[in-house]
């Protein structure tokens, strides 16, 4: 499944909870899941630690 974030500009603390929960979903039902983020989207991860966590491409 690929999650495309290129037209998102903006991502609060709810949102990332959310990424976060819908990977461990996919995850646990065995689901390949790849999330493609806007350059913002991209550097927040970064700055979090987040892009470690998730499958980004």
């Amino acid at each position: 499944m690929v999650v495309d974030l290129n037209a998102v500009d903006f991502c609060d603390s709810t949102g990332l909870s959310t990424l976060i929960g819908f990977n461990k979903r996919c995850a646990a039902d065995r689901v390949a899941l790849q999330f493609r983020p806007s350059a913002t989207i991209r550097r927040l991860l970064l700055r979090t630690g987040l892009s470690d966590l998730l499958p980004i491409g």
